[in-house]
């Protein structure tokens, strides 16, 4: 059975599809097709309840999930349970209401690719990226209200959100604000495994702390001052986030950060590999393993080698060892495709000017005996 990076359950009133998107759209060779055909699978529902936690994935994916879900005559409810980052943060537009909890982080940013060939396969890979920036564009400007112009340089400067901010900027409808035992699901956790900067933590951290006190936590709010970060209080913030960042789990529930950690990052098949791994003993070894195996996972996609990653990150594999497994597979597929295509001389084959070469040895032997019988 193939892995998914989302689920779709009916609920019990029958007339409610509840979706999950956790991981990485697109991989496992699951499409937007099988995303699309799950839901309608449920026939006619009224609401569809879409959670998010994911890092983004394949732009053309994302697209034509919005367009679907937008089109859908149900309600579509979207929530980000986490992190709603890159190509995620397409789909969450589709929401007809978009609900983010206050330790929430939104990021968008210009779509990228890898390109190989000579200057004109370059200059049409860029044209295409190009192309697919005018489509984020138009579906985030649909949702914002923003110009062009503002939207395109949020994009450009790969802007992070807290909740609050998403909601000042028009990416969202709701912050909701934690329970005092959801604490502990702080972004902290996220901007560690996710490489979120610093300054969105911090405010992230802020805003979830306030949002228990603050009653009206969900009205649209001016957008966060930039934080002087040459402050005291700046200074103080990041040592904080730092400070909570680094503290250990205790034992009894490293196994449970595992599973959240590799889940986070997209890496739920491999947690009986971590689990079972004696040099993972706090926080920052967990952290470190899954952003060392994610990039593993990424290259291996990124060179078509989708295949060589489980055993790679079974292995523990650094980003070093991995490049030079996979260059060593990579030479093996091409010398076993390789065509010879050198022209033959006077065109014959190679066999034939192989045999029809002067053999040097052949001309003395031949002076020698001439010699004797003379």
């Amino acid at each position: 059975m193939p892995k998914s990076w989302f689920t779709v359950q009916a609920l019990a009133d029958g007339r409610t599809a509840q979706v999950a998107v956790r991981g990485y759209i697109g991989e496992w060779g699951v499409t937007d097709r099988d995303f699309i055909a799950a839901v309608e699978a449920f026939g006619e529902v009224d609401t569809i309840e879409v959670a998010i936690n994911s890092r983004g994935g394949e732009v053309d994916h994302a697209l034509s999930i919005f367009n679907f879900l937008k089109n859908h005559p149900a309600k579509v409810n979207m929530r980000v349970d986490g992190v709603a980052m890159s190509a995620a943060s397409i789909i969450l537009m589709a929401g007809d209401d978009i609900a983010m909890p206050a330790n929430a982080i939104l990021m968008i940013h210009s779509p990228s690719s890898f390109a190989l060939g000579n200057a004109a396969d370059l200059r049409q890979a860029a044209d295409v990226l190009d192309t697919f920036e005018s489509a984020l564009l138009e579906t985030y400007q649909a949702r914002s209200g923003k110009t062009v112009d503002e939207l395109k340089t949020m994009l450009d400067d790969e802007t992070f959100m807290t909740a609050k901010e998403a909601l000042a900027h028009g990416f969202a409808d709701r912050v909701i604000p934690l329970k005092a035992e959801a604490r502990a699901a702080s972004a902290v956790a996220y901007a560690a495994a996710l490489n979120i900067p610093l300054d969105v933590l911090v405010r992230a951290q802020a805003e979830a702390l306030a949002s228990e006190s603050d009653p009206a936590s969900t009205e649209p709010a001016a957008p966060a001052p930039e934080a002087d970060p040459a402050s005291p209080e700046a200074a103080a913030a990041a040592a904080a986030a730092l400070a909570a960042a680094a503290i250990e789990p205790p034992a009894e529930s490293l196994s449970a950060h595992i599973a959240t950690a590799a889940a986070t990052a997209g890496l739920s098949d491999f947690i009986p590999c971590f689990a079972l791994d004696a040099t993972l003993t706090d926080a920052p070894t967990v952290r470190q393993a899954m952003a060392d195996a994610r990039e593993v996972f990424d290259l291996c996609n990124l060179v078509g080698q989708t295949e060589q990653a489980e055993p790679l990150i079974r292995k523990r594999a650094t980003l070093a060892e991995a490049r030079k497994v996979l260059q060593a597979r990579m030479a093996e597929i091409d010398e076993a495709s390789h065509t010879d295509s050198t022209a033959s001389p006077q065109g014959k084959p190679a066999a034939a000017a192989t045999a029809a070469a002067v053999s040097t040895s052949s001309i003395w032997e031949s002076r020698r005996k001439a010699g004797a019988r003379s």
